[in-house]
């Protein structure tokens, strides 16, 4: 079943960076692969989480995890072309997609990816107002990368600009 559910996260993958020009080549777990000398490359993981049965028959089994892909680009060329292929990515899988492969539909539960639309976060909210993404302790820390963490009159974080020291404009 497993074997299935990393097929179809893969097909998908596959499918994509075979369309992308140049195309992009995927290093598989386990699969021997030598890295283009120059260009992007992407690396993809299924990490298994515990599998889980909420009947009382004990025959519906949920079966979880993480894929996981690492946009790999050519050191010394910033991120943009990273970000870039990042976000064609997770479009690929949006949250409840359904992906088809050997007759086993696949759903895609939650994106790993911040939404977009969050813009004012309570600390002790759990899904976002917006657009209902579910909201972590991780996802939240995830939202704030690269923009400085506010709180404001009403403690609510709120989001500014923020870049690392030593990447400002030195001009």
């Amino acid at each position: 079943m497993k074997a299935v559910i990393r097929a179809a996260f893969e097909k998908t993958l596959a499918d994509w960076a075979a369309a992308q020009a140049p195309a992009i080549p995927v290093a598989y777990e386990n699969v021997a692969f030598k890295p283009p000398a120059t260009g992007p490359y992407l690396r993809c993981f299924l990490l298994l989480a515990d599998t889980v049965d909420n009947t009382m028959a004990g025959q519906l089994n949920e079966y979880r995890g993480l894929f996981q892909v690492n946009v790999v680009c050519t050191a010394g060329t910033g991120p943009t072309d990273a970000e870039s292929i990042t976000a064609g990515i997770a479009a690929l899988y949006p949250a409840k997609s359904r992906m088809t492969f050997a007759g086993l539909t696949v759903m895609v539960a939650t994106p790993m990816t911040r939404p977009d639309c969050v813009e004012f976060v309570h600390k002790e909210a759990v899904v976002c107002d917006h657009c209902g993404c579910k909201l972590t302790q991780g996802a939240k820390k995830k939202a704030m990368l690269g923009q400085k963490e506010v709180l404001d009159a009403n403690d609510r974080i709120t989001r500014q600009a923020w870049v690392p020291p030593g990447y400002e404009d030195k001009t």
